[in-house]
């Protein structure tokens, strides 16, 4: 049978004088006692800060598999989310998503979104448009979805 392992790590720092950002770091790798396999590895970091209504972040990712033959993936995440009163919110993302094709040229997948949401008591009222170009990688390929619902609290 196949056998082998999966190792993890994660990281977070917190202490004095950095209470408005939060750092992470993870990373994983799976090892396979199958000769001639090469080791999946995944790794990620970010950055989240936030000061007053105001939060922003970034991240990077990369997973790469060990299966010849297989794409890789390198990606980087960032937005902004303004909490413009007790009751409304609205957010900007972006997400590139580089696709390493092994038997051809590299290509990123490009997402934006934006989101709004307004609460009143047990109501909430929430909308969300987000368009990609170049999804999962294939070249010319869009999409796009808008979103809205309502949600009740009882």
């Amino acid at each position: 049978g196949r056998t082998g392992s999966t190792t993890n790590y994660m990281l977070s720092p917190a202490g004095p004088g950095i209470e408005c950002l939060t750092l992470a770091a993870g990373a994983s790798q799976d090892s396979n006692d199958v000769a001639g396999t090469v080791e999946d590895k995944e790794m990620t970091m970010g950055a989240r800060y936030t000061m007053g209504n105001i939060t922003a972040g970034y991240q990077v990712s990369e997973i790469q598999s060990g299966t010849t033959g297989a794409a890789g993936y390198n990606g980087t995440f960032y937005g902004v989310a303004v909490n413009v009163n007790e009751n409304l919110s609205v957010s900007y993302n972006i997400a590139d998503l580089e696709v390493d094709n092994p038997s051809s040229t590299n290509v990123t997948e490009e997402t934006t979104g934006i989101s709004a949401a307004y609460s009143m008591g047990s109501a909430s009222i929430r909308l969300s448009h987000n368009e990609a170009d170049n999804v999962s990688g294939v070249t010319g390929a869009k999409d796009d979805n808008t979103e809205i619902s309502l949600a009740l609290s009882f």
